[in-house]
């Protein structure tokens, strides 16, 4: 099922109608769950390894970026765990104790804290702007530092900042109102498909952003009022009984004879439940298997191993060689060269890294850790990574998918005017009947953000002339953001 989208232009109060056509989805998702039944008693048993470190006095785990930082939160400070077990406070205190945080790495995060959003940036903090209007933040998604989606749940609704504005996305008149934290993909809002998943009483959905028009889809093979993990192709919930999995267009639902699910988490292609007595992980190839650890809350992160937290200490959770990337992390926005520092945790006979298939690094000596230096990450469009290193003569792999932005600037005449002299002259000229120019730089300028709003709500151009292709909103959106260049 496709809803409409409505978007309110906070700054404006405008209110359009985007997308009235039911298309078919691109993507379906089998709504029925095959059931299965799983028993772990004659599954592996996986010894667990890792660093463990106490935890303080009424200390949390807020999250874990994707190569497994673990942050944690305290009324005194916030506080960084590496993989390893280093750790270290954070120099600058947050406006007060984070209620949420996503973690970018080790050393940057954005959290809410005392209805603020604030960014963890090199040497301090930054405050980001949010207009009043959205509400006080419950839930965000995305780095507000970098280029790419960022979305910020409140009591209003769903917000999204595009275009250097904020805007409120409703369905028929009723605004979206995610109950749940986001299901976030490594951190990220979206993925290479573009869509944003979130769940509320009503059920869980899909927000798909690939097009000028959003489009509102249901999962319905996730129940009404269950918050939902994700990573890439994979998502997961849980109820009082069951764990909901789907994997691409397929879904299941499980049921396990070691009793009911507390929680799920997902990392590295790994889905891992929180059962009574023990953990049930199932792995890439599809296999159940069960580790003897009774957990309080339970993390994984993109290497493929996960964090736990267990009465008073917090432990790392390793069954196997992991690898690490330092300096890209999944579904990232890039632009220009990036700094890559690949980190084993055990001895690497050697390792390589490709782009898309092209060996751009390589290293044939012994070691842990391997300097890539920086690396061109590629023209602009969607790029994949694949690190892999030969660990007691098995591969360790890492796939990352990342986006190249292209950040220069843009201008009206080469950029924006074509599309306007095709689509816009023969209202919005001096002879033409509106009494509203937009075929002039200065005229444009003038107008730019009312005509961006009018383009996204799929008004501009009028019926019955087709609505501005997406990319096209995109370059007016990066046109304004970059200035409006004549």
């Amino acid at each position: 099922m496709r809803h409409a989208i409505a978007l309110a232009l906070l700054t404006t109060g405008c209110v359009g109608q985007l997308g009235g056509d039911l298309r078919d989805d691109p993507r379906p998702i089998d709504p029925d769950p095959e059931p299965i039944r799983v028993s772990l008693a004659a599954a592996p048993a996986l010894e667990p390894d890792g660093a463990c470190v106490a935890l303080r006095e009424g200390e949390t785990l807020l999250d874990t970026s994707p190569e497994g930082d673990a942050w944690l939160a305290s009324d005194e400070a916030l506080r960084v765990v590496a993989r390893d077990g280093t750790e270290w406070a954070l120099p600058y205190a947050p406006a007060a104790r984070p209620t949420y945080l996503v973690a970018h790495d080790a050393r940057a995060a954005t959290w809410i804290a005392s209805g603020l959003i604030e960014r963890a940036v090199p040497g301090g903090l930054r405050r980001v702007h949010v207009p009043a209007e959205t509400g006080t933040p419950r839930w965000l998604c995305g780095d507000p530092e970098v280029p790419g989606p960022f979305f910020v749940a409140t009591e209003h609704g769903l917000h999204a900042r595009e275009g250097g504005q904020f805007w409120r996305y409703a369905v028929e008149g009723d605004a979206l109102a995610p109950q749940f934290p986001f299901a976030l993909a490594s951190g990220a809002c979206t993925t290479a498909t573009h869509e944003l998943w979130f769940a509320d009483d009503a059920g869980a959905w899909r927000l798909d952003l690939s097009d000028a028009a959003p489009a509102l889809r249901a999962l319905e093979a996730i129940p009404p009022g269950l918050a939902m993990v994700r990573e890439g192709a994979l998502a997961a919930a849980v109820s009082d009984e069951s764990l909901f999995l789907i994997e691409g267009s397929a879904s299941s639902e499980i049921v396990f004879d070691e009793g009911a699910p507390a929680s799920v988490t997902i990392g590295g292609g790994r889905v891992w439940a929180r059962l009574p007595t023990m953990i049930a992980r199932r792995d890439r190839d599809g296999e159940w298997s069960r580790i003897e650890l009774a957990s309080d809350d339970l993390h994984a992160d993109a290497t493929g191993a996960a964090w736990s937290i267990a009465a008073t200490e917090l432990c790392r959770v390793e069954t196997d060689a992991t690898l690490s990337i330092s300096g890209l992390v999944p579904d990232d926005r890039v632009s220009g060269a990036r700094a890559l520092v690949i980190t084993t945790s055990a001895m690497a006979e050697s390792t390589r890294v490709t782009i898309d298939g092209s060996v751009v690094f390589e290293a044939d000596e012994a070691s842990t850790t391997f300097d890539a230096g920086e690396l061109p990450m590629g023209a602009a469009g969607w790029h994949e990574l694949v690190a892999s290193a030969e660990i007691d003569g098995a591969e360790v792999t890492r796939t990352i998918a990342y986006e190249v932005i292209d950040t220069a600037p843009l201008s009206f005449e080469r950029d924006v005017a074509p599309f306007v002299a095709t689509h816009c002259v023969s209202c919005h000229a001096e002879d033409a009947p509106s009494r509203v120019r937009l075929d002039t730089y200065d005229s444009f300028r003038a107008r730019a953000p009312s005509a961006l709003a009018r383009m996204v709500r799929g008004e501009m151009p009028p019926s019955p002339m087709d609505p501005a292709p997406a990319e096209m909103v995109r370059t007016v959106e990066r046109w304004i953001e970059g200035g409006m260049m004549p």
